[in-house]
């Protein structure tokens, strides 16, 4: 019994502090959480590590931002950056890392990122932050009003009838999708916007259709009719 209380005296208490989990939220420089509770860092233990500078944002649209940053150590040295999207962890980076595109943002919306510099103990810096606001998103626009599209032969199937145009005022890649009663009949690639037949057509007779295009946010529909 008496080895055991010299073994247990003889383990520093610092190795307490050096456990810590830094994907948990609360945890604060040179403190730490274990079997909840909170131990702070004796200040013979503790070493300093730096924090990240020049947080930035660039190229903020309506659903995401390009964060960058600098750190006065080299990147070769072993340490991980920890991002932080209101409070939630949103990636580690390791330290050669200075970049981070965050692709899943909603529009006209405000963030605050934080981000810390966490050495291998998992000991963190203070914390750098930055407020992003997203910018609004628009609407797709049709660049055509096509109220209906008139065929004079019989098709075969597959025949290409149409190519739908439009674009996006915030540069989103666009989809196109049919809707209406009669979709059944007919195809579109959702890329290109080019409609096709995949049945066989009756003549003198007017299928309705809905052309919808969305750019993953919103979208605008437009009606028009197929005659034959």
């Amino acid at each position: 019994m008496i080895y055991k209380i010299i073994i247990l005296l003889l383990i520093s208490t610092s190795t307490l502090y050096a456990i810590q989990n830094p994907q948990k939220l609360g945890h604060h420089y040179n403190s730490n959480k274990h079997n909840e509770q909170t131990y702070a860092r004796p200040l013979q233990a503790r070493e300093v590590m730096h924090s990240p500078t020049d947080f930035q944002s660039h190229n903020t649209g309506h659903n995401g931002t390009t964060l960058t940053w600098d750190h006065p150590y080299n990147s070769a040295q072993k340490f991980n950056y920890q991002i932080y999207r209101n409070q939630i962890l949103l990636t580690e980076l390791p330290s050669s890392q200075k970049a981070f595109t965050d692709s899943y943002l909603q529009p006209s919306q405000s963030y605050m990122y934080e981000i810390y510099a966490v050495d291998e103990n998992g000991w963190r810096s203070s914390s750098i932050k930055l407020n992003v606001q997203t910018k609004k998103n628009f609407a797709p626009i049709m660049q055509q009003t096509i109220g209906s599209i008139e065929l004079y032969r019989n098709t075969q199937l597959n025949t290409e009838i149409h190519t739908f145009l439009a674009k996006d005022p915030n540069k989103d890649i666009l989809s196109y999708k049919l809707k209406g009663q009669d979709r059944e009949f007919f195809s579109i690639d959702a890329r290109s916007g080019i409609l096709v037949n995949k049945k066989y057509l009756m003549r003198d007779k007017e299928y309705k259709l809905n052309i919808q295009v969305s750019d993953g946010t919103s979208f605008v529909e437009t009606p028009f009719s197929v005659k034959t």
